[in-house]
């Protein structure tokens, strides 16, 4: 379907788009390389015009090693294919990195899924892309508190490199910490602290007065 031009952004009227649909999914977990080409093919749109120009100085630069080799046109073409790739890259980041950010209108995003369901070889390139590691659903949860609620300790270490607010609080006032405990992930309450000190070189004490004051501002 990808290669017929399916669009992996196209949302239905509650805003559930393949790509997050696929988050979640088993299959596409246990097949990363498919699961990266449907979030390359994000980017296929807001990329054709700068492929069909990168096409188009290709084919400039043939003729030119046919009909005159190497001289100092063909370097200017060279210099200007350079900047279209960087062009591209650029764009295609940035298309990506939004369709990794939509969200259902209940603003359940993709990082959401995949966290939901341990999809932790989803959850990284995910993260990869800039998925927003701090997204909020309308009641307020965020990926780590689902990871936290749920024991997933690699993903909770994954979400915390890439920026993770543990301070943050759901409508309800419960932080990941919290959602550990109550889910009788006791376990893991010690090890969020721990991991997030080690992340700011702060011992857990401190690390705890920060995190309390900034709850309570």
């Amino acid at each position: 379907l990808l290669a017929l031009g399916a669009v992996p952004t196209l949302a239905d009227e509650e805003g559930w788009t393949p790509l997050i649909l696929a988050s979640k999914s088993h299959e596409f977990d246990r097949a990363p390389k498919a699961f990266g080409e449907m979030v390359s093919a994000c980017a296929r749109e807001a990329c054709a015009v700068i492929d069909a120009e990168l096409e188009a100085e290709a084919e400039t630069a043939a003729r030119e090693d046919a009909s005159k080799g190497l001289g100092r046109k063909k370097k200017l073409d060279t210099n200007a294919l350079a900047a279209a790739q960087a062009r591209r890259a650029a764009v295609e980041q940035a298309a990506i990195e939004a369709a990794v950010r939509m969200s259902t209108r209940s603003g359940f995003t993709a990082l959401h899924a995949a966290v939901a369901f341990g999809r932790l070889n989803t959850v990284a390139p995910l993260l990869r892309h800039r998925a927003d590691v701090n997204a909020v659903t309308e009641d307020g949860t965020t990926p780590l508190m689902r990871a936290a609620a749920l024991g997933l300790q690699e993903c909770i270490e994954l979400l915390l490199k890439a920026g993770a607010d543990p301070a943050r609080r759901d409508v309800k006032g419960t932080s990941a910490l919290d959602q550990a405990e109550r889910a009788e992930q006791t376990k893991m309450a010690p090890k969020i602290w721990s991991m997030v000190g080690s992340l700011h070189q702060m011992s857990t004490d401190t690390l705890k007065r920060v995190i309390m004051a900034m709850a309570e501002a």
